[in-house]
């Protein structure tokens, strides 16, 4: 399986998770499925 990359401006992060929200969305996930922490 390829392992892909995850890229953030940890500088400009305020925590309100709106990249998490962004990928769940497009990629239509259940409720409660979790990809990574952010």
């Amino acid at each position: 399986m390829t392992q892909l990359g995850f890229f953030f401006d940890a500088d400009a992060c305020m925590g309100c998770k709106a990249c998490v929200v962004a990928c769940k969305d497009v990629h239509n996930l259940p409720v409660g499925y979790k990809l990574r922490k952010v």
